[in-house]
This record gives structure tokens, sequence and C-alpha cells, in this order.
């Protein structure tokens, strides 16, 4: 199974270095269509479609990510960023950072972190796709 997944998140990446992350994320969707890959490829394809500027899609994916294990603190934390650079749901963006953070307390200290959970939210929202 990993080499599987592998295989598409490289071949993602290639495309992404290309210059083309939408033909990354069409890569990764392909992947997501076999059950034994979901649970794996959900989170490269969660970061591809926000790098392709789809961020109803990327929530929706690390949402989903979250649900099948909820011990992985870098989907809460991609997730929580999303929710609140986008507007969509800050209250609960800032929840899934806080959640990050429980997880993997080394996260307290990233400036990044920090300012997340200080923001309203980013001065300039990201796009929804």
């Amino acid at each position: 199974m990993p080499k599987e997944a592998d295989y598409y998140r490289g071949a993602a990446e290639s495309r992404a270095a290309a210059g083309e992350p939408a033909a990354g994320l069409d890569i990764l969707k392909r992947g997501l269509e076999e059950p034994d890959l979901r649970k794996e490829l959900l989170l490269p394809a969660g970061l591809f479609a926000e790098r392709a500027g789809e961020i109803t899609l990327a929530i929706r994916l690390l949402e989903e990510r979250a649900a099948l294990d909820p011990s992985l603190p870098e989907v809460h934390l991609h997730l929580g960023r999303l929710l609140i650079e986008s507007g969509e749901d800050v209250a609960r963006g800032r929840s899934e950072v806080r959640r990050a953070v429980d997880l993997k307390p080394a996260l307290k200290t990233d400036s990044r972190v920090r300012r997340l959970l200080r923001s309203p939210a980013s001065s300039s929202p990201a796009q929804s796709g």
C-alpha cells in the first residue's frame, strides 16, 4: 500500500514542480478512488487542493482525514489554518489548531501556530473552490 500511495504523491509533486498543481490534484483524486489508498492520500490531496485554489475541497478532504484518524496533529493544524485563513469558520479553526497543539505540544513554540491562535483571520482570505 505505501508504495502505491508514494507513486501518486510523487506523480502529483512532479506536476506541481512543473507549475501545474491542479494536474497534481487530479492525480491524487484518482488515487483517492482506490479504497486501500484513500486514508493515506487524503492529507496530501487536501494540501494539493489548497495549492490549486480549491479551498472548499481542501477543507472537506482534511475533515474526512481527521474523522478517520483524529490523532494526527498535521491534519488538525492544516485544517485549522484553512478554516481561519479562508474565514470559513475562525472559531472552529482555532479549535482545530488547539487540538494539533494538544497532540503535539512542541507546536506551542511555533510562531505561525501562535499567530493562528491570536489573529481573527488572515489579512488576505484564501479563495474558495
